[in-house]
Formats: C-alpha cells, structure tokens, sequence
C-alpha cells in the first residue's frame, strides 16, 4: 500500500479509506506493508504519529525518515528548518509533480523488489508511480476521484469546473497501471470512456456498529451533524444553520441540533438557539447513539459517497442527505434507506417528518442497517478488488 504523503498522521476521511482496506486485507491472511514516499511535502513539521495501529503490518516505511512504534522522525535537514522559514516569512516551494516523482519513484522500486511485492496499491497523488513501476508488480492506482469533476447544489459553484478532457488528462497519470479504482460508479464509467477497460470500485468498508448493539430510538429530538473542519463541511454545516435550521426550530422548538467535530471551529453558533457546538470527542459513538435523525446537508463535494454517509448508516441511523451525498453514478444506490433532498424547505420537511414520527424512525433505521451491509461492509466495500486480485 503506497502513499506519496502521511495521510495517516491525522484520523480523517482519507486515512481511514486505507486503514479500512489494510486491516481487511491483514484479516484475510495477507501480509500488507506500507510505504510513504514523502512526509515533507505539504508539512511543516518533522515529525508524525500514527493515528492508526500499525503493528499487525508486515512493515510501514517512510521515505528519509526514522521510525519509533507509531512515531516517524524525518531526516531531512531542509524539514526541520522549515518551522524557522516559516517564523521569517520565507514561503516554501513545492516541487512540482514531475520533480518529486523521479527519486521517489527510484526509492519505492528498491522498496518493492526487496519484499517481492505480488501487488502495490497506490492512493491518491501515489496513482503518479504507475508507469514508474508497472514492470515489477500488479498494480491498482487508486486516486479514490477525479479532480474537476466536483458537483455542487449550488449553481454559483458549478460555473468554474474544468473541461473533461482537462478532467481526463489526470488519467495519464494512472498509464502502466493494470487497474484503476474510484470510490464513484460515476468516475468508473468516465475513466473507461477514456479507455480504462479494468475500472473498478472500492467502496468505504466500515465495521457494522449497528449489529454490535442495534440503533434505539432516543426520546429527544435530537438532529446530528459529524465533520471534521474541512471548507466543504464549513460550507455545508452553514447552508444547515442559514437555510434548514429554523424552519426546523419553528415547527419544533423542542429540538436540537448537536454539531460534532472540528466543524464547529468554521461555523458562529451562539446567537441559534437549540444549536449545542459539542466540538471534538474521541469517540463518536455515543453521539451516534442519542440522534434520532442525521444530516449530511452537503452542498458540494466529489462524485462518490462520503464517511459520514457511510458512517451514519453503520449505526443504522436515520439519515438525510443531498445528492451530494450518494453515488452520482449510482444515484439510487440506497433506496427508500435514506431521504435524498436538495432544497431547503424539503430538506426541512425530511427531518421534521422523522422526528414526528417514530415508526417512520424505525423503518429508516431497519433500511440503513440493509443499505450498509450492502455497501459498506466490509465484505461489500472491497469485493471488487479481491475479485480482480483473486485474493
């Protein structure tokens, strides 16, 4: 498993769509390494840890840099000046693709030729060593989606997106790759208009929390928004507040709104009333547990389905979301599961009605248990690439 950056160092999205696939992988018997290529670009500091346990890998290396358990120290004397460039205002420059590829591609060959590697996955950036070493293994490039290719609910914001052949010029990226993989029925059928015959999915795998203890109906009308302070999730926690919020609070001014998450940091809460900015908890369980109905109001994002969707249905909650929410290519993937509204006053209407009715409450939470088992589990999520692989 390939990264050209340490996503790992912070627990988000992105980290654990790997950590998923990897602690998949290792269950099923396989000996998975790991491999960063780089831990400067695009950081500040010279050292990380690991959000994630990575002791029941086969190995996780990163490039110039030392290791201590779940610690990694760089040893890049240009990375430890930097926090003194930054303080005298001298900006850093990235190298451009081009010139970062080369000797981290070198690197990573050595790499894979001393394990005898069967297969590398590449994520994300790392989808650029495909051609690079598409002569020693099998090889998934896994860029999860296509830049460019974003959608909104908002008009203003679909006015600025590039050109397709723009979009698919990303694709020459993935060249000597036998494989590619997106996260998005959509981007799947892009890429093989563009000739990527073997196209396939990997979907976000989750462990099912609502079979460990099934979802119970909370006697407050409590509505949750979970998000990590990211602009999309900023911007989508507001349009909730600004345009949703109180057509809610009107109808039902017994209700709450919980905002769990770094979120809270982008958003000003405290004239709303019935608004609890909780901020961030080390285990999102409980949040999940007391919420009668959840909302992942986004307003802009990436073809595929996002955590939090995922996340929501693992718990078998109630959830209402935009079409932002769902597969673009797939836009029906979750069935009467989830209630799927783009404008305001219906997006309203969706969480009033289950917060009046609580066998509607119930039925949604029976569908979203369904649509995560046959989406999300783990077995769901992967199937396609062990298939390909034949693991």
């Amino acid at each position: 498993m390939v990264q050209s950056y340490p996503y790992e160092a912070v627990s988000n999205g992105d980290a654990a769509y790997i950590a998923a696939l990897r602690d998949y992988l290792i269950g099923r018997g396989h000996e998975v390494f790991g491999f960063v290529t780089d831990m400067t670009r695009g950081r500040t500091s010279p050292v990380y840890r690991s959000a994630y346990d990575l002791s029941a890998t086969a190995g996780w290396k990163v490039r110039q840099a030392i290791r201590a358990e779940r610690a990694f120290v760089s040893g890049s004397v240009a990375q430890w000046a930097e926090p003194l460039r930054k303080k005298i205002g001298l900006r850093k420059t990235e190298p451009t693709r081009d010139k970062w590829t080369a000797p981290e591609a070198r690197w990573l060959a050595r790499e894979l030729k001393r394990i005898d590697a069967s297969c590398a996955i590449l994520f994300f950036d790392a989808v650029g060593f495909s051609a690079s070493i598409g002569q020693l293994t099998t090889v998934v490039a896994a860029p999860s989606f296509l830049r460019g290719r974003e959608i909104s609910i908002l008009p203003e914001q679909n006015t600025c997106r590039i050109g397709d052949d723009e979009v698919a010029a990303q694709l020459s990226w993935l060249k000597g790759a036998d494989c590619v993989a997106f996260n998005s029925r959509d981007d799947i059928d892009f890429a093989r208009r563009y000739g990527f015959e073997k196209a396939i999915k990997i979907n976000m795998g989750l462990p099912d929390k609502s079979r460990e203890a099934p979802h119970q109906d909370s006697s407050e009308p409590t509505i949750t928004f979970v998000g990590v302070a990211a602009k999309q999730n900023i911007e989508s926690c507001q349009w909730f507040l600004d345009r949703c919020w109180p057509i809610i609070r009107e109808a039902r001014p017994d209700s709450r709104l919980r905002l769990v998450g770094t979120v809270v940091r982008g958003v000003d809460v405290t004239a709303l009333p019935g608004v609890d900015a909780v901020g961030f908890v080390p285990d999102l369980e409980p949040e999940y547990r007391r919420a009668q109905v959840v909302v992942a109001p986004l307003v802009s994002g990436s073809r595929g389905v996002k955590v939090k969707v995922a996340e929501a249905l693992s718990y078998g909650c109630p959830l209402v979301t935009t079409s932002i929410g769902v597969d673009a290519g797939d836009p029906n993937q979750f069935g009467e599961a989830v209630v799927v509204a783009d404008e305001p006053g219906d997006f309203a209407r969706a969480v009033l009605d289950l917060l009046n009715d609580p066998r509607l409450r119930r039925k949604r939470q029976a569908l979203a248990a369904e649509a995560f088992n046959q989406n999300f589990s783990f077995d769901a999520a992967f199937c396609e690439l062990t298939e390909y692989l034949k693991l």
